[in-house]
């Protein structure tokens, strides 16, 4: 082969790449599961059970990066009882039921509940990993504010999550738009 059609090949792969990426960034929308919990109006109002209290510093942090992210208040920190959103440890129940059907079951997030009243639950099964643990809980709120999976590129909403050193992403800026026309009218 030529060192002419070589240079050609790697130049038009090199175009088409850059297109394609052009392509991605503005044809992005949000994408939003087929059923979301039906939790009324915002703000979301999230609690946290006892058993995940010692979590509580990085689920803090989770609402702010999403709350600043839609440049408005997706989320806000109340009492267990008060909460449209519980989040908690794994266990054989799901909204007082073990006959809930999840939405949304991953490794790390073993499921998401719409309890069918107006409340939701996310049970996680594993936060051990220092560097997953707050992207998972970003994730995780933003199925709970009825975001889906988004494969088009860098997103907290991607799925798996990103590997072992990497930083994980935020929201898109789509997702984040969409999330303030959606809980902050």
């Amino acid at each position: 082969m030529s060192k002419r059609v070589i240079a050609y090949g790697a130049a038009g792969l090199v175009t088409l790449m850059a297109l394609v990426a052009v392509y991605v960034d503005h044809r992005r929308e949000p994408v939003w599961l087929e059923n979301p919990p039906q939790l009324g109006q915002g703000p979301i109002l999230v609690g946290i059970s006892p058993g995940l209290k010692e979590h509580e510093g990085d689920i803090l942090m989770a609402i702010a990066q999403v709350n600043d992210e839609a440049h408005c208040t997706v989320f806000s920190l109340t009492t267990e009882s008060n909460a449209k959103v519980v989040l908690k440890w794994l266990d054989t129940e799901a909204c007082g039921t073990t006959r809930a059907k999840p939405l949304d079951v991953k490794k790390h997030v073993e499921g998401m509940w719409d309890c069918k009243n107006g409340r939701a639950e996310v049970q996680f099964a594993d936060l051990a990993d220092p560097q997953l643990r707050y992207p998972i809980i970003v994730h995780a709120l933003g199925h709970v504010a009825g975001l889906a999976h988004d494969f088009s590129g860098p997103s907290v909403m991607r799925d798996p999550p990103p590997p072992m050193g990497q930083p994980a992403p935020g929201l898109t800026p789509q997702d984040a738009g969409a999330l303030k026309g959606r809980w902050c009218p």
